[in-house]
């Protein structure tokens, strides 16, 4: 249970220093991209393989799924590179699906015991 939480404060800290990264930078798109690459592959370090199928389904399928829900309306992004979405979205979306896993774990052993 140590692994897993230890895992989880870590990216958990890098999903908020991606975070804070957006709400500092997002006028300018290719430095936001970029911090956001770095801490991605802070996080990539420290992934085994399903971590890193999990986070590439959870970037790509996220991004489509809010790219439709964009192009119905529901709202705009001011900065659009691809998919009608910022260039930066699929590595917050891969961040925030591996930290919803990592919690999911956790529970799953603290109350599967």
């Amino acid at each position: 249970m140590k692994k897993i939480i230890k895992k989880l404060l870590l990216d958990f800290t890098l999903l908020c220093l991606a975070m804070f990264t957006i709400l500092l930078f997002w006028k300018n798109t290719l430095l936001t991209t970029i911090i956001l690459v770095i801490i991605t592959i802070g996080m990539l370090v420290k992934f085994n393989k399903t971590d890193r199928l999990f986070f590439i389904i959870i970037s790509l399928s996220a991004t489509i799924f809010e790219s439709i829900t964009i192009s119905t309306g529901a709202w705009i992004y001011s900065t659009q590179q691809i998919l009608i979405v910022p260039l930066w979205i699929p590595l917050y979306w891969g961040m925030g699906g591996i930290v919803m896993k990592d919690i999911y774990l956790l529970l799953k052993e603290k109350i599967g015991k």
